[in-house]
């Protein structure tokens, strides 16, 4: 049997232990890209693994990995994960500058809008902020699946992250300079 006679059902579950073990890095969006573009079969199989979409990374930086973040990719992302449980990964600052810089041509501010409508499907969110505008979008949500919240900041000041976490929260990190 050669790979591209596999089940759908078996390549599904190659795709998703890929991208399994990934969790919050840059890595982690490469898996569905690269695996929807091999040929046909594999796009069809990778576009209905809904676990595979179910990771957003958001990065001024790309690794090297060459894909601009953008609002559309961002709502491509959420529906292509149907009603799969979130993990997100938002760098609004600069790599080799922290606490200056958002992501070029991406607003912030839209984007946070965007995930707080699906912030009852959040497991885990890391978030790294360089000013306190960037957060102004976020607005008061719910988040009764978030598992695990890292939130990294460059601010002098006091930040206030209006995210209510259910019951099932088990890590919290807060990072400050």
């Amino acid at each position: 049997m050669q790979i591209q006679d596999l089940p759908p059902e078996l390549l599904s579950l190659i795709f998703e232990h890929s991208a399994a073990d990934l969790d919050l890095k840059a890595s982690s969006y490469v898996i569905p890209l690269t695996s929807s573009h091999v040929s046909m079969h594999w796009r069809a199989v990778a576009l209905s693994t809904l676990d595979l979409w179910s990771f957003i990374f958001i990065s001024p930086s790309s690794n090297g990995l060459q894909l601009r973040p953008s609002i559309q990719l961002v709502k491509r992302w959420l529906v292509r994960s149907g009603q799969r449980p979130l993990v997100f990964r938002i760098t609004l600052q600069t790599d080799d500058n922290p606490g200056h810089g958002p992501v070029p041509g991406l607003n912030p501010n839209a984007v946070l809008r965007l995930l707080a409508t699906h912030s009852y499907r959040w497991q885990k969110i890391a978030i790294c902020v360089a000013e306190e505008s960037h957060l102004e979008g976020l607005p008061a949500c719910r988040a009764p699946n978030l598992v695990s919240m890292r939130v990294d900041y460059h601010i002098q000041s006091g930040l206030v992250i209006p995210i209510v976490p259910g019951v099932q929260l088990r890590t919290l990190e807060w990072k400050i300079p």
